[in-house]
């Protein structure tokens, strides 16, 4: 029996053209590699020189110091990504060679070196990115909003772009801190253990049949509501790692709130009959309290990178999508569909996720690295990064300027026209017309006089409910059955030959 023996080493190359980008708190950085390379070490300082060579013979371990520094990644790859970094800050970065596969490994190369400053504290983009928006809101804001995040934006091919970018946005380390595994918000326990974990790359999909299998490519807007095209179909800020059959079992439902489970996923997610809190009792899909906001923000962001799609391409008649966006049937003003975009129950679901789970660091460090990473865009290695923003996870304050609490809110108030009589509101008018009970989970009464001809109910969004004619002069309390609106607030049209008096109420 004979052996062969591994050659020697010898020291490798060293890596050249180190590029290096940055925002607020992150820096990504790429470079070339060398010939003959294995792997690298890369080193993060706050010192522009290390106080140690690394040693052949020796790994090192990433988050270990190291001479004075911090190991940022070791592997074969040819980028890295740092976060939660401090603005206005030098940062320094050393790039070591390493041959592998060979007696002694690894054998390490003198360091390629580069420096980076973080932007000062502000918007993406250093600060300036969201100047068009400043002092702006309600459609005005959304509309540039909607500018702002559409300059320079690149798209990623969805294969292998967006499997490249989850390398740098969708990564954790694991419960044990000895490896990175996938971010998968279906899968995760932010509390407690994993019920499992994905090695990025390995365990992507893939077939599936039970939970851990492997994981894809989850459409938070699902593919089947814009007609899987372009670019929507490979928007990093909306396409998120997560398990495949989670994801599957989500199918294209909307997201909602659970009110009897079907199906629970081993971290708590939950598909079954929505509740009726926002008016919805179709077929949801619940994810967990830690990842409600991050859904929320990433479904918001589509409502205004592609306000003009929605419209043109009437996204409310593609699948089972008509169940949660505007249309021309039941909002026929193109402008309120522009702002309003989402059907009333889901974008106050919506807003109340992002109320309850505020921005996490997670996803500032996800937006910096879609905005700033470069990723081989296909099979010939072309780099490509996204190079544009979530501005809800920026401005958080922009959800409510552009929305309020999607019931009420001075860009909600849209009144709807009728008969060209004088407009008298509620806090004008003289006559003792009534609302009662206000608020009203099923009835309520309007108190009339003899003038009146016609009772309309309209929601926020200007969209009539109930319409109620009037040809009895002697009634002067006219019941309304409200059961079937969903909560929020209404208004009540008091119609008579010669003006419109308008009162308010709230559905509970």
């Amino acid at each position: 029996m004979g052996y062969h023996l591994s050659p020697g080493c010898v020291t490798p190359a060293a890596a050249t053209a180190l590029n290096l980008t940055s925002t607020t708190n992150s820096v990504n950085g790429s470079f070339t590699a060398a010939s003959g390379t294995n792997s690298y070490l890369v080193i993060q300082s706050a010192s522009s020189s290390l106080s140690a060579s690394p040693v052949n013979g020796t790994s090192y371990t990433v988050g270990s110091a190291f001479g004075g520094g911090t190991v940022l990644s070791y592997g074969t790859t040819t980028s890295f990504s740092a976060t939660g970094l401090t603005a206005a800050t030098t940062y320094y970065y050393y790039i070591f060679s390493a041959r592998t596969g060979c007696t002694g490994q690894p054998f390490y190369s003198s360091s390629l070196n580069g420096s980076v400053a973080t932007a000062s504290t502000g918007g993406g983009g250093g600060g300036a990115y969201y100047d068009a928006a400043t002092g702006l809101t309600c459609q005005p804001l959304k509309t540039a909003l909607k500018t702002i995040i559409s300059t320079g934006y690149n798209s990623l091919s969805y294969t292998p772009g967006i499997w490249n970018i989850y390398y740098y946005s969708d990564k954790k380390r694991n419960d044990a801190n000895t490896a990175d595994v996938v971010w998968d918000m279906y899968s995760d326990n932010p509390t407690g253990a994993d019920p499992y974990t994905f090695t990025l790359g390995t365990n992507q999909c893939g077939t599936y049949s039970v939970e851990g299998n492997c994981y894809n490519r989850e459409h938070s807007t699902p593919q089947s509501w814009f007609n899987s095209v372009s670019p929507m179909v490979s928007d990093a800020h909306h396409i998120f790692a997560t398990d495949g059959k989670v994801n599957g079992m989500r199918s294209n439902y909307p997201y909602g709130e659970v009110s009897s489970a079907t199906y629970t996923s081993l971290n708590g997610g939950k598909l079954g009959t929505g509740t009726t809190n926002f008016g919805y009792a179709g077929t949801v899909f619940e994810p967990i309290n830690a990842y409600k906001g991050d859904f929320a923000r990433a479904c918001l962001y589509m409502a205004v990178r592609y306000e003009d799609q929605i419209i043109s391409q009437n996204w409310s008649g593609f699948g089972n999508a008509n169940e949660v966006f505007l249309s021309t049937t039941n909002q026929p003003d193109a402008a309120k569909r522009r702002l309003f975009v989402y059907d009333p129950w889901y974008l106050q679901l919506l807003i109340k996720w992002h109320n309850q789970d505020p921005v996490s660091q997670k996803e500032i460090d996800r937006n910096n690295v879609i905005y700033t990473q470069q990723v081989a865009n296909n099979s010939g290695g072309t780099l490509v990064k996204q190079g544009n923003r979530n501005p809800f996870i920026d401005h958080p304050e922009y959800v409510n300027a552009i929305w309020g609490d999607g019931a009420t809110s001075p860009c909600l108030a849209a009144r709807m026209a009728s008969n060209s009589v004088p407009e008298v509101v509620e806090e004008e008018t003289k006559k003792a017309f009534t609302v009662y009970p206000n608020p009203s989970v099923n009835n309520i009464n309007v108190t009339i006089d003899k003038t009146v001809k016609r009772i309309e109910v309209a929601d926020m969004y200007g969209r009539i409910f109930l319409v109620k004619n009037i040809d009895n002069n002697t009634l002067n309390i006219v019941p309304l059955n409200i059961s079937n609106l969903y909560r929020g607030n209404y208004a009540v049209k008091i119609i008579s030959a010669t003006e419109v008096v308008t009162k308010y109420f709230t559905k509970l």
